[in-house]
């Protein structure tokens, strides 16, 4: 847990990093524009929420694939990922919750990226579970 913790952690730094590069900024750069910065902030977001939405299905046995397991077992799970995934669309969709948020609608891009990046936890602890279960065979 502690490691996933970790990975999701810099998961989302590498995607504040990448909205800003992205655009031709660096996070450091104070002239960036607010677009920018919204953008960037968006991305960690999205990201950071992402990981655990996805994390929480592979965190549901130390051994077992999720797809052993089954990824629709747990319907209350599945229902929550669901809603985390509907607020998270409301808090950059909507335009009130925007501007509360400081945050903004990614690009077509941007929405792969963040993704792409929220899902690495949930493979790679697939990965480790296989590692895993492969030298129980072997030993």
């Amino acid at each position: 847990m502690i490691i996933g913790g970790v990975l999701i952690g810099a998961l989302s730094i590498i995607a504040f990093w990448f909205g800003y590069y992205e655009h031709g900024f660096s996070p450091f750069d104070h002239s960036a524009p607010i677009e920018t910065v919204e953008y960037a902030r968006t991305m960690a977001f999205l990201v950071l929420v992402s990981c655990q939405l996805f994390y929480s299905l592979a965190v549901r046995s130390r051994t077992k694939s999720i797809f052993r397991i089954g990824i629709f077992s747990n319907k209350y799970l599945v229902g929550a990922i669901l809603l985390g995934v509907l607020l998270q669309l409301i808090v950059i969709g909507i335009p009130v919750m925007q501007r509360a948020f400081h945050l903004q609608m990614l690009d077509l891009g941007g929405w792969i990226i963040a993704i792409s990046l929220g899902l690495v936890p949930l493979l790679l602890n697939e990965l480790f579970k296989l590692f895993i279960r492969i030298r129980k065979k072997n030993v």
